[in-house]
């Protein structure tokens, strides 16, 4: 500013020359030609009156440029407040952009993951970790799958912030929205949302919460369960959040499918397409692992033998069909009678089938053995208008009164078994002390 100023001064002082050339030696000349002498007043009077005209004229071409110059750093200052701001928008941006590379960084990773597991447990757990990172303003998360057979809502998985328990197992009215809507849902405040009332909630279902954002998991236009996560504070979420989730369910939504088909795949590598009961080799390789933990521990285990006296006739006399139901209606009665704690039940091959009884003694087999024989036979099954009973020869053998090893236990009962054909079928056969 003081350069502008001193530049400015210079030319005024150029403007201005040929006034004090007329002020300092024109106007004195003249004025003493006038008087007719020459006084020393003409040397003062004139250069005073000189000096308070430029005086007068600096102040006021000062004023001019010191405004103007003020004008010009206000006009700057302007646009340093608007490159500021440019920059400010441009940081935001950038970090913007910076938030959404670590995310996508974050989903590229839980898709790995995702592909490189098949259980569902795993997988549940793998989804809510992921997500909670992802969206780590949350006072709870939860992954509710649809049960095919009701097509409730479960709680399969969830995870608080203070680690207590979710009450809501079978979702609220935001949770039944989203599964009617089929639409991600977002709520700023459960309290002035008008699309829903609060008081609808059961109190012991009601948990503290004010925002929420829920994404349904959908594969092939069909609804399979819904990704939720709650805040204990309002407009916690926004749209971008809101999006966040809808890539993750879509992402959790076909790896659920896929464990839940692996594990449709397992079910059918181990139980029986018709009972539903388990195949015989996994009853042998449970009954394994089960016979070395009660020779570890000292404990007890039987196993009950089952076949179906003169299967043969049913098929012969009526078909196919007429045994697959008599197969049903025993199997039923076994899981009925027998299906509890940790049980085994099997259908060993054809019309026999096989129980492991674990931490169970021979006299409470025996027992079990015998109300099974007699529920059986009191079973009427209508064939063709026909009422048949059924009957069944069963062996029994425990361990440790029978043994340890499985070879010699499976061979003991199955002639236990026959035993009880051989003895007139409808009967328990056991090796007495």
């Amino acid at each position: 500013m003081i350069r502008i100023l001193k530049r400015q001064s210079f030319s005024n002082l150029k403007k201005i020359a040929p006034f004090f050339l007329l002020i300092f030696l024109i106007l004195p000349f003249i004025y003493s030609l006038e008087i007719g002498k020459w006084h020393f007043s003409q040397i003062f009077i004139f250069p005073y009156a000189a000096l308070i005209f430029t005086l007068v004229f600096f102040k006021v071409n000062c004023e001019k440029y010191i405004n103007a110059t003020s004008l010009k750093c206000d006009t700057v200052g302007e646009e340093i407040n608007t490159v500021q701001e440019i920059l400010h928008s441009k940081n935001l941006l950038i970090d913007s952009f910076n938030l959404k590379l670590k995310r996508y960084s974050q989903l590229k990773e839980l898709t790995e993951r995702l592909t490189t597991v098949v259980a569902l447990d795993y997988t549940a757990g793998i989804i809510l970790e992921k997500t909670i990172q992802l969206i780590p303003n949350f006072s709870s998360c939860l992954l509710y799958l649809i049960n095919p057979k009701t097509y409730e809502l479960n709680c399969y998985l969830s995870k608080t912030i203070d680690g207590s328990l979710v009450k809501a197992k079978k979702g609220d009215i935001f949770d039944q929205w989203v599964i009617k809507k089929m639409q991600p849902l977002l709520v700023e405040d459960v309290n002035k949302d008008f699309r829903f009332d609060v008081e609808m909630i059961d109190k012991e279902e009601l948990r503290n919460i004010r925002s929420l954002i829920i994404a349904p998991l959908m594969t092939y236009n069909k609804i399979i369960g819904i990704l939720r996560i709650d805040s204990l504070t309002p407009s916690c979420f926004n749209q971008e959040d809101l999006r966040l989730l809808v890539t993750i369910s879509d992402l959790a939504a076909a790896a659920i499918d896929n464990a839940i088909l692996y594990q449709h795949t397992l079910d059918l590598a181990i139980h029986d397409g018709l009972t539903s009961l388990y195949l015989k080799n996994y009853f042998l390789e449970r009954l394994g692992e089960e016979l070395q933990r009660a020779s570890m521990k000292k404990g007890h285990l039987s196993i009950l033998m089952l076949d179906i006296d003169k299967f043969k006739d049913f098929n012969d006399k009526f078909g196919h069909i007429a045994g697959d139901i008599v197969l049903k209606a025993v199997s039923k009665i076994l899981q009925e009678s027998a299906g509890k704690d940790a049980n085994i039940i099997c259908r060993f091959g054809g019309e026999e089938f096989a129980i492991l009884l674990v931490d169970t003694d021979k006299e409470e087999a025996l027992n079990l053995a015998e109300d099974l024989r007699k529920a059986i036979k009191a079973k009427e099954v209508i064939l063709r208008r026909e009422s048949l009973k059924i009957t069944v020869s069963i062996g029994v053998v425990s361990c440790p009164d029978d043994g340890y090893e499985l070879e010699d236990l499976m061979r003991k009962v199955d002639a236990f078994l026959y035993q009880a054909k051989r003895d007139g079928r409808d009967r328990v056969c056991f090796q007495e002390k």
